[in-house]
């Protein structure tokens, strides 16, 4: 490598200063020009490979650099990630228990009007049977007050015999209970119907 023209230049005053004797070469000015030659040596020919050797430092540092930010960046992507899927399953929590509440109380009320209406229906049933009950031990009865009346009225009619009036006033009897029992049966009848 050439040196610069600063170099040259001095070289020769050196140089000159040297031969008019106005520089005196003693053990302190030759280490002083070994040292300066040895550093400008050094100068010229590490210059280059300390500019490398800083250059990948400086490189090397510039990508630990930018991999400890692209680290930081992922890691708060992730972070951020992780934040918006808790806010999205906090709302959907949220979403799904109002969901929940409404169809309990629909199933509920669903629930509440199908036992009602089977009450309804178990409670009618239940007052129909009643009411056939009550009509057939109605029958019953009038049956048996019928068959009674009958009876008894046969057993006076036998035991009074030949009594002209009784035996009239007996019949006329019988004919208005009888009368009486059609209708209360009619009138029975009529209901049911």
């Amino acid at each position: 490598m050439a040196f610069p023209f600063v170099h040259q230049r001095n070289i020769l005053i050196l140089l000159t200063l040297m031969s008019k004797n106005v520089i005196i070469f003693n053990e302190e000015i030759l280490v002083l020009l070994s040292f300066l030659a040895f550093f400008f040596t050094c100068q010229a020919s590490l210059q280059d490979a300390v500019k490398e050797a800083f250059q990948a430092r400086r490189d090397a540092i510039q990508l630990e650099l930018q991999g400890y930010l692209t680290l930081r960046e992922e890691l708060f992507k992730s972070f951020w990630h992780g934040y918006s899927s808790q806010l999205t399953l906090v709302g959907t929590t949220t979403a799904l228990g109002s969901y929940s509440c409404l169809e309990l109380l629909q199933v509920g009320l669903g629930r509440e009007q199908g036992l009602l209406a089977v009450c309804k229906q178990q409670t009618q049933q239940k007052l129909k049977t009643l009411s056939t009950a009550s009509q057939t031990f109605q029958l019953e009865v009038q049956k048996t007050l019928a068959s009674g009346f009958r009876n008894l009225v046969y057993e006076e009619l036998r035991g009074l015999g030949s009594g002209g009036k009784k035996v009239v006033a007996k019949q006329n009897l019988i004919g208005q209970g009888l009368t009486v029992l059609k209708k209360n049966v009619k009138k029975k009848r009529g209901k049911k119907a």
